[in-house]
């Protein structure tokens, strides 16, 4: 009977989710190693989009080179001259908009600006833990020294916390459906950008294996 009980309170997550420390410096640093994992998943979201939009930035103008070159091969259209040139048009401009939207989005330098200000408040723990014994430690000054390292960092999404809740297992107990819910919720945020560039890539595929007469 224990366990099962033990069972359905693990699948459930019924115990508290949170380790309570009643330590204000042990709450202090584990603040901080929460920030500093959520700045880290931040580079890391930041980093995955640019590698979306780059990768269908390069198939896109590939497929922009590949449609003239099957014309100059004279491979027949099944479609005539004016949807072949719209189509070229509609690759185009493709390209000059996910072109536009990493320029704009800037997610290597905001990925950077993210780690560092993560390595920073790394530093801060370091510094804490080797001096919080000392005679003089006063907890404000970490404290106002931490909001001055986040005062000019971006500031990570919920998805970023989530997966630091998940990846702070000594801080937080999620565990069964609430793991698994937490852990699909965390990355869902690349669903969109995921979806629409598959729905730009099938499109050029599709018009260049459906639109010409191959054999």
């Amino acid at each position: 009977m224990k366990r099962i009980e033990t069972f359905f309170r693990w699948l459930f997550s019924a115990s508290d989710e949170e380790v309570q420390k009643s330590d204000p410096i042990d709450r202090l640093i584990d603040s901080l190693s929460l920030t500093a994992r959520g700045r880290y998943n931040a580079a890391g979201r930041l980093g995955h989009c640019a590698v979306i939009a780059f990768g269908t930035n390069i198939i896109m103008s590939l497929g922009l080179i590949l449609i003239p070159l099957i014309q100059l091969a004279n491979i027949k259209p099944l479609y005539n001259q004016g949807i072949v040139n719209v189509a070229l048009i509609f690759l185009a401009v493709t390209v000059l908009v996910y072109s536009l939207v990493a320029f704009a989005e800037k997610f290597d330098v905001r990925a950077l600006r993210l780690t560092d200000c993560g390595n920073s408040i790394k530093d801060l723990i370091r510094e804490i833990r080797a001096l919080r014994t000392q005679p003089g430690f006063e907890i404000d000054i970490y404290n106002k020294k931490y909001r001055d390292i986040i005062k000019d960092s971006e500031n990570h999404n919920r998805s970023d916390y989530l997966l630091a809740k998940l990846e702070s297992r000594e801080l937080f107990r999620i565990t069964g459906l609430k793991y698994l819910w937490v852990s699909i919720s965390s990355r869902v945020v690349y669903v969109p950008r995921i979806f629409a560039s598959l729905v730009v890539i099938g499109i050029e595929a599709l018009f260049i294996f459906k639109g010409f007469e191959f054999k």
